[in-house]
Parts: structure tokens; C-alpha cells; sequence
């Protein structure tokens, strides 16, 4: 009843929206719990929100430390999430979209609300505090991390193009989602320039030009488990190694192979993933197109390769650092996960084994579709991407949705009872190439129509908590501002 009641809100949001912002929170209300915090509702902030409780039996009993530790010994006897996890903590919590929904906000408050500095506050260098001698059991959140040698940062990675081009192109493959092995002390929160230059001061070697210190560490990351892993080779310096100069072409005897296509299920058609294996420098790392900057200070006679790189948490490096791998989460804040669920729902269900699809969680923000419409073509106008008015590309959009089923534009209802092969055929039509340019601002805001995707394609059917009319503020339509991170952290905190 739940689900139903779920179904009939989001396909009438998608035709009239809805007189308030709600989030559908896709969850068991178990992953975080009273561990973390032994919250048990969301409190009112000062625009006057009501509480929102949450059921006692969705957060499981105790508020203690033995529970909590109990939960978390039974956490790391379950099956793997996912059927190959590459040695790495996948995402299991996604704040899927659709774009201009608030995910930004959402994965930051996420993040900062989740992160081990903020969950294990204890005295002495912060990330030996995560290690369960010091935090216990709590359980705490971390992102991917991202680095490229055209850019010397080391960024918190909110969206990967894994989800947008994997099958699509060959640089993306799921091994280098999972990314190289780094250390855990990296995630420390601080600017991406002094993780960057602490990143430089670990590079395998002392040779070499000052300013491309980090890039010869992303390189010994990228390689370290090649055959020729990456070092150099200088008799001057007294360096002497059988292994790969930074500044020589990689034999071909070294060359790993790259799976592009590994796990893909394949295309709504039937047809497989057609791209084919190839030899390459690293299977964890895409190689990266050198800069004109860096060409200009001669970055070739020190580097005969370029990388850049996604990385999620290794689990022996978590070992390394006394953390059990079962107390830590990673996310992925792609916006096109859900809307694409078609697609996503299939992929997501060929990676991940049958209990740990279960336990993969989805934070999806719902808003007014046009509202929605709206802010994607304000950013877009704002950033020179489009030149039309806004009401001549609504239009357009609404003709197109009207054309593909006029029935279905007036009673977006029908959705409930449109059997599976209907609906996919009605997709179809949304997704042809000349009608998707049409409808591009409207799409994400059809939320019946992805919800229905997902579960037409092995999706496992979700619980929502949804927000009542009586726990708005008594505005006569809501505020714009978001609600505050403290909020968010409350609720996730019961949710997830």
C-alpha cells in the first residue's frame, strides 16, 4: 500500500506537481540508525516543520553501543553487495537525481553530516580517530576520490560518468570506477590542493622535477598492481629498479587488457556491449589528455604517460588502518541515475548479487517538474548553453510529450495499469534521439514514468516516507531555501 500510495503521488507530480518539495527517501531505515547518532525523528527547524517520526520498528530497538556493535559484526558476515567488488567499499547510497533537485546539496550534506572527522571525534590525528579502537562501532560515509593530471587537485568526486558512458565508450569500464589503491589517511577533509601536495610528498621516488611530484604518485597508483609498475630509473640519484621508468615508453609486454564491456548486460534491444577489449597502460586508471600548459613546460621529457583517475576506499587499506570496511559507506551523486533508471535499473541488477540489490539505497528530490524545468534552463542560459526563451522551450518540450501519447499526457494515472510492454514502447518514443532533444527540461520531472522503470527492471520494490500536508510550514507555497544540512542529516540518520 505503501508503494501504491507512493506511485499515485509521484504521477500526479509529474503533470500538476506537488504545493510543497517532497523527498522520497528509498530506504529500510536501517543503515545508519541510532549507531550514529540515536536519533529517532526529525525535529522542527525554525520555518516551523513539524516532526516526522519514524517508525521504532524500522530503526530496530536498543539505542546502545552493544547493539550497535552487534549490528555491525552482523553487517560484515552478509553476502558481498557486489558480485565482483574489486577489492573496493562500491557506492551503496546514491543520490540519484533527477539534475536540479537539490543532489548537490544533498551529497554535501552527506557528506559533511557523515564524514568520519565529524562521526569520530576524538583527540590526535584525525584518521587514526576512524579506526575502531578509537570510533567503535559507528558507521560513517565516504565519497570517491578524483584526480587528473591535467588538473593537480584531489577532489571529494560527487558524479561519475561511469553511470552516463559506461558501455558507451572504452576509457569507462566498471574496474576503473572501483579506481587504484590509495591510502585512507587521503580522505581527510581540507582543500583538494593540500590533499594534492600531500598526495605529491608520497611518490615513489625522490628524482624528478618538484612540480610533477603528483603526478608520478597518481602514475605508482594508476601502475601498482601492473606487471611494470611505475619508478624511475636514475643512476645519478643512486636509483637503480627493474621497473618502468616514468620517462619510457611501456613495453608491450607490460600492457594490461581492458575490459570495457565486463558485467555490462547489455542494451534494451538485446543486442550485447559491443565494445572490444584492448591493451592498456592501466586497467584502474583512463589515460588523460595532456594540456596545453603543461606541454608548454615541457610535462613529455618527464612523463611518457598521463592518467587521470575515480577511486573509492580499498578494503585492505581500510585494514591498514585498523577500520572494519563493514562500518564504512561510499555514494554516488550522479543526477542521471534515476531518470535513466531504464537503463540503470538493468545495470545496477547484473553487478550487484541478490541480497546486497537489497541493500542499495536511492535518495531521490522531488520537485514541482516545472520548477524543475525552469532552474535546468536557468543554469544552462547561465553558463552559455542556451539561447532560447524559456516559455519557447517548455512548449516544445510539452508538444513533444503530447505527441509520443496524448492519452497518457492528460491522465498520467494510466501509468498504474499500462502494462510493461506499453510502457516500454511509450519510453521508447520519449527516448528517441529527435524527441528527447525536444523534452529535454521536462524529462527528469516525469517521476512516474522512472519510478515504473525501475521496477519494470529488477529494481526491488522501495519504501518511501513521505511527508504529510500537516508538517509543512503554513506558507501559502513553500520556501525556496533548502532545508537546513542539520535537517538532512536527521532524517538520513533514521533512513539510511
Amino acid at each position: 500500500m505503501v508503494l501504491r500510495a507512493a506511485l499515485l503521488l509521484v504521477a500526479i507530480a509529474a503533470v500538476n506537481g506537488l504545493p510543497w518539495v517532497l523527498r522520497h527517501w528509498i530506504s529500510s531505515a536501517r543503515w545508519m540508525g541510532r549507531a550514529a547518532t540515536g536519533e529517532t525523528s526529525v525535529r522542527g527547524t525554525k520555518h516551523g516543520h513539524s516532526s516526522m517520526r519514524v517508525a521504532s520498528a524500522a530503526l530496530g530497538g536498543e539505542n546502545s553501543v552493544g547493539a550497535a556493535e552487534s549490528s555491525v559484526r552482523a553487517a560484515g558476515s552478509q553476502p558481498a553487495t557486489y558480485r565482483d567488488g574489486l577489492g573496493r567499499i562500491m557506492p551503496t547510497v546514491f543520490v540519484a537525481g533527477p539534475a536540479k533537485s537539490g543532489s548537490t546539496f544533498i551529497w554535501d550534506c552527506v557528506h559533511a553530516s557523515f564524514h568520519p572527522e565529524r562521526v569520530c571525534r576524538q583527540e590526535g590525528e584525525p584518521y587514526q580517530d576512524w579506526s575502531d579502537a578509537q570510533c567503535g562501532a559507528k558507521r560513517f560515509v565516504l565519497p570517491a576520490l578524483t584526480a587528473r593530471d591535467s588538473f593537480p587537485a584531489l577532489s571529494f568526486h560527487k558524479e561519475s560518468q561511469f553511470w552516463r558512458y559506461w558501455g558507451k565508450r572504452k576509457q569507462e569500464s566498471w574496474a576503473r570506477y572501483g579506481g587504484p589503491r590509495l591510502p585512507i589517511s587521503i580522505w581527510e577533509l581540507g582543500s583538494s590542493w593540500r590533499r594534492w601536495n600531500w598526495f605529491s610528498s608520497h611518490s615513489g621516488d625522490g628524482a624528478g622535477p618538484k612540480g610533477y611530484a603528483g603526478h608520478r604518485a597518481l602514475e605508482d597508483a594508476c601502475l601498482e598492481d601492473s606487471v611494470c609498475p611505475a619508478a624511475v630509473n636514475d643512476s645519478q640519484a643512486g636509483i637503480h629498479s627493474s621497473r618502468l621508468p616514468y620517462t619510457a615508453a611501456m613495453p608491450q609486454r607490460c600492457f594490461a587488457k581492458c575490459v570495457p564491456c565486463d558485467r555490462h548486460p547489455g542494451w534494451m534491444n538485446g543486442e550485447s556491449c559491443a565494445i572490444t577489449s584492448f591493451p592498456c597502460e592501466s586497467r584502474v586508471c583512463a589515460p588523460a589528455y595532456v594540456p596545453k600548459r603543461l606541454r608548454h613546460l615541457n610535462f613529455s621529457a618527464s612523463h611518457a604517460r598521463s592518467f587521470s583517475m575515480t577511486a573509492f576506499p580499498a578494503v585492505s587499506a581500510l585494514a591498514e588502518a585498523n577500520i572494519s570496511a563493514a562500518r564504512v559507506a561510499t555514494l554516488d551523486g550522479s543526477p542521471g541515475i534515476f531518470p535513466n533508471g531504464q537503463v540503470n535499473a538493468r545495470l545496477l541488477t547484473s553487478l550487484t548479487t541478490g541480497a546486497g540489490k537489497r541493500r542499495l539505497r536511492f535518495i531521490i528530490g522531488l520537485r514541482d517538474p516545472f520548477d524543475l524545468a525552469f532552474s535546468l534552463w536557468a543554469f544552462l542560459s547561465s553558463i552559455g548553453k542556451e539561447s532560447q526563451r524559456v516559455e519557447v522551450r517548455m512548449q516544445r518540450a510539452l508538444d513533444a510529450i503530447v505527441a509520443c501519447n496524448e492519452t497518457l499526457a492528460d491522465n498520467p494515472m494510466l501509468l498504474l495499469s499500462l502494462p510493461p510492454a506499453e510502457h516500454a514502447a511509450y519510453r521508447g518514443c520519449l527516448e528517441e534521439p529527435q524527441t528527447a532533444g525536444k523534452h529535454f527540461y521536462l524529462f527528469g520531472g516525469l517521476y512516474g514514468l522512472h519510478l515504473l522503470s525501475w521496477l519494470h527492471h529488477g529494481a526491488a520494490g522501495p519504501s518511501a516516507t513521505l511527508p504529510s500536508p500537516q508538517t509543512q510550514p503554513p506558507h501559502s507555497r513553500p520556501t525556496r531555501k533548502p532545508p537546513a544540512c542539520v535537517h538532512t542529516r536527521g532524517l538520513l540518520s533514521a533512513g539510511l
